[in-house]
Formats: structure tokens, sequence, C-alpha cells
């Protein structure tokens, strides 16, 4: 049996893979804005390089409510890069939705970078893992994760934050 979620729709569902069953969910930006998925998802955790309000879902359950994030890989003159505190922030959120038993939707515009940097960082806290073991974790349900180099540098700071060793 397949960790993907198929949809006949090949643009909206194709590349949403389940991290945990029933619960944890991982892909691209997704094109439910036009189509419902096919599982009922509760929380969907946008991530996104700009800081911005959570989108129309109106076509999605009455229940289905978005929580956006913007999480930055450099700084500019307007806007700090992500820091430890601010993953560490995400990841007791959407710690929180699933001790809820609600069901989320982490995505960012590929499901590649910044996905698997929220997914990493939630296996480290929660598993206790250091950061190429949760990537490892996270590799298994979603094989294209790619963080890029900013990204392990941050894990690598939110590795030593959580007290966890090598």
């Amino acid at each position: 049996m397949s960790n993907s979620i198929i949809c006949e729709d090949p643009l909206c569902w194709e590349d949403v893979d389940e991290i945990i069953e029933g619960k944890l969910y991982a892909g691209p930006t997704p094109a439910w804005i036009r189509k419902p998925p096919p599982q009922k998802i509760d929380i969907i955790f946008r991530l996104h390089a700009e800081e911005m309000q959570p989108i129309d879902v109106t076509n999605l359950s009455a229940n289905t409510r978005t929580e956006a994030w913007g999480i930055r890989d450099c700084s500019d003159e307007k806007e700090a890069a992500i820091d430890v505190e601010k993953l560490n922030k995400i990841v007791d959120h959407l710690r929180f939705h699933l001790r809820a038993k609600r069901r989320v939707y982490v995505h960012c515009m590929q499901g590649v970078s910044r996905t698997s940097l929220v997914l990493a960082a939630f296996f480290m806290k929660v598993k206790k893992l250091p950061v190429m073991a949760a990537l490892r974790e996270v590799g298994k349900k979603r094989p294209c994760i790619r963080p890029n180099g900013f990204f392990l540098q941050l894990l690598r700071k939110y590795q030593q934050h959580l007290g966890i060793s090598e």
C-alpha cells in the first residue's frame, strides 16, 4: 500500500505524502483552492518565504482552517531569517494540533525545503532524533525532501537547542 494520497486530478494531490498515518500529510502548494482534498484536513500549515495571511479555504470543510508561517532562509532590510525560537513555536503548534487529533497538511511551494525543515524539526523534538536521523525519518515517507543549506544549519542549531547528541 502506498503512502501517497492519489486523486483523479493529477494537478491536485499527486505529490502529497502521508507522514503519520491518518494525521500528518505533506506536499506542495495544493490545488485544493479549486478542488477539495480526498481526505478531511483540519489544519493547513502554509509555509512561505514571506509573512502572509491565511488563504481562503471556502471550498474545503467548514472546519478546515489555515495557519500561515513565514519562513525566510535569509535576512534583508525588511525581515530577519527564521531562528530557533520561531522554528520551535511552529513545531509546538504542529504538536498541539496533532495531540488534539486534528489532521494537518504541511506545505510550501514545492513541498521540498521548508516542508522538510518543519517535519524534521518535529521528529527531532518528538522522537529526540539528531538532524540526519530526523531527515531520514521524513525521507522514508517523502523521498523528495531537500532542505537548503541555511535550513540544515538551522536544524543543527535546533538539535543543540533541544540538547540532542549525535
